[in-house]
């Protein structure tokens, strides 16, 4: 055996000896290191794959055996193949590297169920901040933007001011929104919805049925007039104010030639065809 000599040197100033030590060399001992780590990774790579194809296996044979089982023979028959795999254990699986893994599965399920119930809470609470109903919009649209004066009549009868009467567009829809609930059309039906602005000119408070002054007939048929079944009313609008409301009939989708027919009960209509180009 190679004996090295010490190299050392005395310190007259302090009083002490230096001992000089020569330089390690690491890059075998990494080297062997990595080599080492290699070989581990590999062997539980390999153990990992074993054992995967085993459960894989007893899966199968789990399916095999049961599917034609009712439920209790089908849980019968797995505890049999699980006690004659010993209660569980793999052959052929180091119990150390088995309990491992279990391990590994229980944290990463418990993590995966964690970031789930997040997930979930965030979702809730940005929800939960906006409850407003969401419907799909219009399938068909177009803009009427028509003006109807008609008299405010007193308690005598008499006309004391007058409401402007206004439609501002006709729409098309499968969804709409009725007393804060969806409401969806049924095959074959859509809703006829009629955006109106209705004024008021007077300096009291009045209250209308917006569903009087419209009616609609469909595919050429004048003698049928159909009265909104969708509506608001009574309609109240405040003094010199102007009230934002709808109304609305259901229709058959094969339904044409749509035409409304506005005035007041007894009075002379004005026809205001409708066109969606569908």
């Amino acid at each position: 055996m190679e004996v090295k000599k010490l190299n050392f040197s005395f310190d007259s100033n302090h009083g002490t000896i230096v001992l000089r030590l020569p330089r390690l060399n690491v890059e075998p001992i990494k080297a062997k290191t990595i080599e080492l780590f290699s070989h581990s990774f590999i062997a539980v790579q390999k153990q990992i794959t074993a054992l995967i194809y085993k459960l894989s296996t007893l899966f199968s044979e789990v399916f095999e055996a049961t599917q034609r089982l009712n439920t209790r023979q089908r849980m019968a028959k797995v505890f049999s193949l699980l006690r004659n795999r010993r209660s569980g254990r793999l052959p052929g699986v180091p119990r150390k590297t088995l309990r491992m893994l279990i391990i590994i599965s229980v944290i990463a399920l418990g993590l995966f169920g964690v970031s789930k119930l997040i997930q979930a809470a965030i979702n809730a609470a940005g929800s939960g901040n906006d409850q407003r109903i969401e419907i799909a919009g219009a399938k068909a649209d177009v803009d009427i933007n028509s003006e109807f004066s008609f008299p405010l009549l007193g308690s005598d009868g008499e006309a004391v001011s007058q409401i402007k009467y206004t439609i501002q567009n006709a729409e098309l829809r499968d969804e709409i929104v009725v007393k804060g609930q969806r409401a969806t059309a049924v095959k074959g039906r859509s809703f006829l919805i009629l955006n109106l602005k209705i004024a008021n000119e007077y300096n009291k408070a009045i209250e209308i049925d917006s569903r009087d002054y419209v009616r609609l007939t469909t595919n050429g048929n004048e003698d049928e007039k159909l009265a909104p079944d969708i509506h608001n009313d009574p309609v109240e609008v405040q003094a010199i104010s102007t009230k934002l409301t709808r109304i609305g009939f259901p229709i058959n989708d094969t339904d044409k030639d749509l035409k409304l027919h506005v005035g007041e009960i007894n009075g002379d209509k004005q026809t205001v065809d409708l066109h969606f180009g569908r």
